[in-house]
């Protein structure tokens, strides 16, 4: 289950919960729930559940958001030079045209070359044609007005907030180009009264202590092995605009589950369009 059942209150959630388990117990299943936010650990608790912390979620608080100061001075520099030197962020609005959705798909093909990865489902995005036709999306040209990074903006049902789905560029973009895009849909929506936007998981970061085994060793992974490299870059870039960070945690029945998990979180990744 991808976060929170859908109710109006917490006795509701918990009845839906309990009545869910009871179908997975009668079909041979097990339940688990996959990146649940804090506040519900306590409910969860109460049905006798286990929780692993598995990364934080970040979000911009866009009125707090400046470009102004040291910490944001390469961000800064970056964004100003490309501008100077030509390149153009542009908001485009539904329906995308066919061209422009060819060439905001060559450029996804070729990240996902470059980075070695399949697209995926289940928690995170991937194309669809007929999804981002139907979306409003940032894109970001060249000089000579190649399309070279694009995100594409999410439907999001949490009040006054906002987020992309993917970010992508090309491999020989200028260093900035992400950045030029998530700003310009920072000013964008700051300019339409949004007050946020998430900017969704951090896997695996956020873990000042573990509060058993399993945390403790995820804890020391993140900070240790090279494999984690990638979400360490994750966090870098989501860190530089992000002011508030939600803890998300994996809920289960036993100890047992742990070992099925990361197996069962990625089977049902796998992109199968």
């Amino acid at each position: 289950v991808l976060e929170m059942p859908v109710c109006k209150d917490d006795d509701d959630r918990k009845i839906l919960i309990s009545e869910f388990d009871r179908y997975c117990a009668n079909s041979g299943l097990k339940s688990l729930y996959y990146r649940v936010d804090e506040q519900y650990l306590p409910l969860f608790e109460s049905l006798r559940k286990r929780t692993l912390f598995v990364g934080q979620e970040g979000i911009i608080d866009i009125n707090a958001f400046t470009l102004e100061g040291g910490d944001m001075k390469s961000t800064r520099n970056s964004i100003n030079k490309l501008k100077s030197i030509g390149y153009v962020c542009k908001r485009l609005d539904p329906p995308i045209k066919d061209g422009v959705l060819q060439k905001m798909k060559a450029v996804s093909n070729e990240w996902l070359e470059q980075s070695g990865k399949k697209e995926s489902v289940f928690s995170q995005g991937a194309w669809d044609n007929k999804e981002i036709k139907n979306q409003t999306v940032f894109v970001i040209e060249d000089p000579e007005e190649k399309l070279i990074g694009f995100l594409n903006v999410m439907p999001d049902y949490a009040p006054d907030e906002v987020t992309y789905d993917l970010i992508r560029k090309t491999n020989d973009s200028p260093k900035g180009v992400l950045d030029v895009l998530l700003v310009n849909m920072i000013e964008q929506y700051k300019n339409e009264g949004k007050k946020y936007i998430n900017l969704g998981l951090a896997p695996f970061s956020g873990l000042e202590k573990g509060r058993n085994l399993s945390e403790s060793t995820i804890r020391f992974a993140y900070n240790r092995l090279k494999i984690m490299q990638h979400y360490k870059g994750l966090r870098f870039f989501k860190e530089k605009y992000a002011t508030i960070w939600k803890n998300k945690y994996l809920v289960y029945s036993n100890d047992y589950d742990l070992l099925q998990a990361p197996r069962v979180i990625s089977g049902v990744s796998k992109f199968k369009g």
